[in-house]
């Protein structure tokens, strides 16, 4: 996605629906984990590809935390 998109989206606020579907879309996580992520951690100018990254490693911790 181009950076005037992704500017667009973050000025407009519909950037968390999207983010929320892509999450859905590509994670098999559950949607509060889900929310969390995209409350307090999402960058609304990254791109996708970064901030799926940055989720796999949110998600990982967060599993490492309650698992035990």
């Amino acid at each position: 996605m181009s950076e005037e998109k992704l500017q667009e989206l973050a000025e407009s606020g519909e950037w968390k629906e999207r983010a929320i579907e892509l999450l859905r879309r590509k994670t098999r996580a559950c949607l509060d984990l889900i929310l969390s992520f995209v409350n307090d951690h999402w960058q609304n100018l990254a791109s996708d590809e970064e901030n799926l990254y940055n989720f796999e490693v949110f998600e990982s911790e967060y599993l490492e935390i309650y698992t035990y």
